[in-house]
């Protein structure tokens, strides 16, 4: 529909206003009439309990928040310091980072129901066997989309936008490998809420946010294109190591508690 509508008219707005208008279709005459027939009813309304929704809930809107924050860090320094043909060319070199998003979602999404279940049943050390096995078959697609973006990025985005772009094919290099750790840095995010590790989450999500609004002015002003990959590379990277170690840490004194428990019961 947003293809259909854009192309025809040509209007931006009311292509994107089409998405919500299949969104409210698909709600009102899919996902209502399904959820009847699985007996989910309305409940009375509570302010009781929508206030404790948002106290929970909270955390995670501000992580989520500052995440897409510091992913477009980079942009809104070139916004400001540089030209317009600037930010877009860094706007199609960094639109090869998506798919990493896109590939950590199709290999995480099926296993959250596995990670979920290890956590509330106190399987921490099959949680970790899950998350290594996970990181291994992140970086090895990383690996393969590094490697066709080397051969074939830079063709392809000049055949697709029609501008030359070969002088910025480190920059786009820079971006996929930094990519590769953002898809790392959503999983370990998703794992930490499942372990219901939000609110420390977020506030290391706020520090990083402003290591990437310094560096990103900082090497976009010196360096302009390549110091935005650059920025974004650092950035993450910091934020994955960071949710790395916390996690490490969370994991590794639960399997401790674990360990306890079966030599307690032996």
């Amino acid at each position: 529909m947003f293809l259909i509508i854009d192309i025809t008219t040509k209007n931006l707005l009311l292509a994107c206003f089409s998405i919500c208008i299949v969104n409210l279709t698909i709600l009102f005459l899919y996902d209502f009439k399904n959820a009847k027939e699985l007996g989910i009813n309305k409940t009375k309304y509570s302010n009781k309990v929508n206030n404790t929704l948002l106290k929970i809930g909270f955390a995670t809107f501000v992580l989520s928040f500052l995440s897409q924050y510091i992913i477009n860090a980079s942009r809104y320094a070139i916004d400001v310091l540089l030209t317009n043909d600037l930010q877009t060319i860094f706007g199609i070199i960094i639109m090869p980072a998506t798919f990493m998003g896109l590939l950590c979602q199709y290999v995480t999404q099926p296993v959250l129901t596995r990670i979920t279940q290890n956590i509330k049943d106190g399987k921490y050390t099959n949680l970790k066997k899950l998350i290594l096995k996970i990181f291994a078959i992140i970086i090895v697609l990383g690996i393969i989309t590094f490697t066709g973006t080397y051969v074939l990025g830079i063709p392809i985005l000049e055949l697709i936008y029609g501008i030359p772009l070969s002088e910025y094919l480190i920059s786009l290099l820079i971006i996929i490998v930094g990519s590769i750790f953002y898809a790392l840095e959503m999983f370990i995010s998703t794992v930490l809420i499942a372990m219901r590790k939000t609110s420390l989450q977020a506030l290391m999500y706020l520090g990083i946010a402003i290591f990437s609004t310094f560096i990103s002015f900082k090497l976009v002003e010196s360096k302009e294109i390549i110091g935005a990959s650059l920025a974004y590379f650092a950035t993450m990277v910091a934020i994955t190591l960071v949710l790395l170690i916390y996690m490490i840490i969370s994991i590794e004194k639960n399997i401790k508690q674990e360990n306890t428990k079966i030599f307690e019961t032996k």
